[in-house]
């Protein structure tokens, strides 16, 4: 009967479907078919991802050689203030372009720092760009972060933002420096 009485309706009459067949309660543990349909990383659409220290993903020992003057509780605690943010869209460049400037920046000398040149604007500097993708750093005007250690976080990030083999997003480092990966 519910389905007779929406076609009784006049033509430009809006109605709320949810109103009139409200949504079942998901079963703890379950993913809904909309969820499973976004990037990996991607646990709050609109927040920030806190870096997971039990990711199996998470190199610690690579880590540790960015930084051998500090013990490995510092590094966690280091590690601690990191957060991502998936932005995957279909505006976003392609994973394998992604992987590409993440080893253009893996090939520096390991004494190469990628610096922020902008002092004004979006206080943003483009490290590299391979076909639809670009890597940035944005910060304060001469913050600087090792170019393979952003090269480390590139290959990190793109299983967690991958979608249909897109991948958009930045990394927080806690310390005032932001790698973004965009459409170039």
């Amino acid at each position: 009967m519910r389905f007779l009485s929406i076609l009784a309706l006049p033509l430009f009459a809006t109605i709320s479907i949810s109103a009139i067949i409200p949504e079942p309660e998901p079963e703890p543990g379950s993913v809904d078919i909309a969820e499973a349909d976004v990037p990996t990383g991607l646990s709050d659409p609109t927040g920030w991802t806190r870096l997971d220290l039990t990711d199996p993903e998470l190199d610690l020992d690579a880590l540790k050689a960015f930084h051998p003057e500090v013990n490995m509780e510092n590094l966690r605690d280091n590690l601690r203030a990191i957060t991502y943010k998936c932005e995957t869209t279909t505006g976003s460049p392609l994973a394998n372009d992604v992987a590409k400037c993440g080893a253009d920046l893996e090939s520096r000398p390991a004494t190469q720092y990628c610096t922020v040149n902008n002092p004004s604007g979006s206080h943003c500097t483009k490290l590299t760009s391979r076909g639809t993708a670009a890597i940035g750093i944005c910060g304060k005007y001469l913050e600087f972060l090792n170019c393979r250690y952003v090269a480390f976080w590139t290959a990190y990030m793109i299983p967690k933002c991958r979608w249909k083999n897109l991948m958009g997003g930045l990394v927080d480092m806690g310390t005032g420096e932001k790698i973004i990966f965009y459409h170039s």
